[in-house]
């Protein structure tokens, strides 16, 4: 066996893993398919095309054996309904001839050759069947990405990696075949395939390292982000303790209380009696949560930041007709709305002059739920997603969180700046 037969015998167990890649593309693997399960299963089917290719070559029984094992891994490997593994096979067939049909005659024609001739020449023939597997992994590997939806997620720097990687890839091994033709040495050609082999590899992993630290990176924003909403939650429930407590506190001494006002009026001083009434008043306003939609969870996010806000001499108005059983998430809420009015305090608090302001309006018409939050703002010269607050690191998700958590109800915020009033208004369509 010379080197070129060596090629042969490795070049299958990159289709092998070609079928892999389209596999990942329409299949979710089972809870069971661990990676080292995997690779054996793809060695395994690396091996079967490679005594199917040395048996059957250019016959139609090659096509066949490697479509049934194909599909067969397949189902060792994925679940889902056959006629996805099926489509998943006969698609990897198609890209794989196609592929095989384009680099022979691009072989042919770019060194003046009949198509026989590349396919028994030694050195073109290795040619044309690199291209053809490496095109063909490229193929797939985009069809992977693009069914995903993982382009959103890898942005352009991962299409220009593997832009640069399929073309040095491409470029390279095409000048040491040239080379190879040139200086018919076995030592040197070989130690030229090694190469080629080795520049395959090393870019199939380069491309699957990013993949996974991009993967690793998206992993620990959302952490960051989850510990965010959770420290958001857990201010607005601390919030609706102090007021829970002071209510109880209130309740706690009302007998003692009642017994001090019917002193007052026993001993006929009923200006001391209203004025105590008065002063009992201002402590029960201090516990009211003022916000009673039905809706517990946004009554407590609304009362709280409303509360704040008065408190910071900031006017808040508000427009709430809901039913009780909002079609939100009480969690989703407390980010939503949480993060808005939150924002709109912050902003309120950066003005210097001018009436500091916040409008809350948040109606159901039908089945469609529409939110409008606007409030007085300092002029930034653009709205941005930067914060603004000194802790940088533990704050600065406010819209991310927000745009995130609209996007499990389909729904997108529409932002404006304008004339000193910021303007943040979505819309939910209730199912």
């Amino acid at each position: 066996m010379n080197i070129y037969h060596f090629t042969d015998v490795i070049m299958p167990y990159f289709e092998a893993f070609m079928y892999f890649v389209l596999f990942e593309a329409f299949l979710e693997r089972r809870k069971t398919s661990t990676r080292p399960r995997m690779i054996v299963v793809l060695l395994v089917l690396g091996s079967i095309i490679t005594i199917s290719n040395h048996l059957m070559i250019h016959q139609m029984g090659n096509i066949v054996v490697m479509a049934l094992a194909a599909f067969l891994a397949a189902c060792l490997i994925y679940e889902g309904r056959l006629r996805k593994k099926l489509m998943a096979v006969i698609l990897a067939i198609f890209i794989s001839g196609a592929a095989e049909l384009l680099a022979v005659h691009f072989v042919s024609m770019t060194f003046g050759l009949q198509v026989e001739d590349v396919l028994i020449v030694p050195e073109y023939r290795f040619l044309g069947i690199f291209l053809s597997k490496a095109s063909a992994i490229a193929v797939c590997n985009i069809i992977r990405i693009k069914i995903r939806h993982q382009d959103r997620e890898l942005g352009r720097a991962y299409w220009l990696i593997f832009t640069l990687q399929f073309v040095c890839a491409f470029g390279i091994s095409f000048l040491i075949c040239r080379l190879m033709l040139i200086v018919p040495d076995t030592t040197y050609i070989f130690s030229s395939l090694l190469c080629v082999l080795g520049l395959v590899v090393s870019a199939i992993f380069s491309i699957y390292l990013y993949e996974r630290l991009v993967a690793q990176s998206r992993m620990m924003l959302v952490q960051e982000r989850q510990q965010q909403n959770f420290r958001l939650q857990r201010k607005h429930f601390d919030e609706i303790m102090l007021k829970q407590e002071a209510l109880r506190r209130f309740r706690h001494d009302f007998g003692n209380q009642l017994m001090t006002l019917d002193n007052y009026f026993e001993r006929g001083d009923d200006a001391g009696g209203r004025q105590y009434i008065a002063s009992l008043n201002a402590q029960l306003e201090q516990t009211r949560i003022d916000s009673d939609t039905g809706n517990p969870a946004l009554d407590a996010i609304v009362g709280s930041k409303q509360a704040l806000a008065v408190s910071k001499g900031i006017r808040f108005q508000k427009d709430v007709r809901i039913p009780a059983n909002l079609a939100i998430a009480p969690s989703d809420a407390c980010v939503i709305f949480g993060n808005i009015l939150d924002n709109a305090i912050e902003a309120c608090e950066r003005m210097t002059s001018g009436e500091k302001w916040i409008s809350f309006s948040l109606v159901q018409q039908e089945h469609v739920i529409l939110c409008k939050v606007a409030n007085a703002a300092p002029d930034r010269g653009r709205i941005g997603l930067a914060t603004s607050k000194v802790d940088k690191e533990n704050h600065g998700y406010g819209l991310m969180n927000i745009r995130e958590t609209l996007e499990k109800y389909d729904s997108t915020p529409m932002i404006s700046y304008e004339n000193g009033e910021f303007t943040i208004q979505f819309s939910i369509v209730v199912q």
